[in-house]
């Protein structure tokens, strides 16, 4: 029995080193294990986005930002001057107003809205006005003038204002007593409560306007 016992211990602890070698051999016991090859992280192309290039009228086609920017501006200061040209004329062809007509500081401000408003007043004296409907009659041809703005202004417009078709009547009889001319004007718009209004205005009688 002493033989046979020695017998089996060792057979014993050969099989538990064995199982001890099949830990290790696979991995169990601590050795090098078999992970999978890290992946690198896709990363996706991107493609910047290029803003267009804004597109002006005036010549018509691309054009840089300052350029549009100065096309808008005037477009804005046209419409401006052709609402304001319009209640002009409607004062014109009344005779004058007395007191000023509140669009007045709708459309101009400074110096220029005095000039105006006295101007008003004092036609209501004059024995002629400008005839009815002489709206149609009137020519105008607008510009961007290239000199430098005054007063704070942003923009200065050139006008062609031809009025040779329209007529000067009497206040009494409607008789027909002189007509109009062409002459040019220079007018200074500055932005006041986020909009444009005449602050300066030049006119002077021309023979022909400039560019024409």
């Amino acid at each position: 029995m002493g033989s046979f016992g020695r017998v089996v211990r060792q057979v014993r602890v050969l099989v538990a080193l064995a199982g001890v070698l099949v830990l290790v051999l696979t991995g169990c016991g601590g050795g090098k294990r078999n992970d999978p090859s890290p992946v690198a992280p896709s990363v996706s192309k991107v493609t910047p986005t290029v803003a267009p290039s804004p597109t002006c009228t005036d010549p018509p086609g691309p054009c840089s930002e300052y350029d549009y920017e100065q096309e808008q501006l005037f477009e804005e200061a046209k419409a401006r001057y052709m609402e304001f040209h319009k209640l002009f004329l409607e004062v014109d062809e009344a005779g004058g107003a007395s007191p000023a007509p509140k669009w007045l500081d709708e459309y101009t401000a400074g110096g220029y809205k005095e000039v105006l408003a006295a101007g008003f007043v004092g036609a209501l004296e004059s024995d002629a006005k400008t005839e009815p409907n002489s709206l149609k009659k009137i020519k105008l041809k607008i510009y961007k003038s290239p000199e430098r703005p005054l007063d704070g202004a942003e923009i200065v417009l050139r006008v062609c204002f031809d009025s040779r078709k329209a007529n000067a009547i009497l206040k009494e009889t409607g008789e027909v007593v002189g007509h109009g001319s062409l002459k040019e004007q220079k007018l200074h718009f500055k932005r006041i409560g986020g909009k444009l209004k005449i602050v300066r205005g030049f006119e002077e009688k021309v023979k022909s306007c400039k560019g024409e």
